[in-house]
């Protein structure tokens, strides 16, 4: 299977448990909500080792969405309490679970955003680490690149460059009919 399809596939967990955690809250069955968040995240995961597929450029966004409404469904859940006149009290225990999950969430979902995994200096090309099972160059054969187009640096006798390849051949017609390519002449 093509690893966009699989990835695109992957999706429909997360996307069908912001569905099911917005269903849940409608209800008010909020520990159902906190378990649709959770379920959303893990069978992602799941789907993605089974299937081998690449985690998209939007892990780390996913991960704080996911998170979020997992704050959410805890603060409805434990930090939110219907008092006897109709009004609400807040629970600062729930509250502040509340606030604990949305804070490794996003720490989590930061973490995971998508960023290069090595960086290549600009005026060289060697990585910044070296693995000791690669073979590493002498300082004399390592390559230099520049960024600089003078006379020395820009040369155009490439061993590999032959102009009489991108020419005519000798027997190419440059002629063509009159009546074809007819210039606009002035009417008289």
């Amino acid at each position: 299977m093509n690893d966009n399809i699989k990835t695109s596939l992957g999706l429909l967990f997360p996307f069908s448990s912001i569905a099911l955690f917005v269903y849940f809250c409608i209800i008010g069955s909020f520990l159902a909500a906190i378990l649709a968040a959770v379920g959303g995240v893990m069978f992602w995961y799941l789907y993605s080792v089974v299937m081998e597929s690449e985690m998209p450029d939007i892990t780390g966004n996913m991960i704080v969405l996911l998170g979020g409404m997992l704050a959410v469904g805890f603060f409805l859940n434990y930090g939110v309490t219907k008092n006897m006149f109709g009004g609400f009290n807040i629970n600062l225990e729930g509250t502040t679970a509340s606030a604990v999950v949305l804070f490794f969430s996003v720490l989590l979902g930061i973490n995971l955003r998508m960023r290069p995994a090595a960086s290549i200096k600009p005026d060289t090309l060697e990585t910044p680490i070296a693995s000791s099972a690669e073979p590493t160059l002498a300082e004399s054969d390592k390559f230099d690149v520049s960024n600089d187009l003078s006379s020395d640096a820009y040369n155009e006798n490439y061993s590999y460059y032959d102009p009489s390849e991108y020419e005519y051949p000798g027997d190419y017609d440059y002629e063509y009919d009159d009546e074809d390519y007819e210039l606009y002449e002035e009417e008289q």
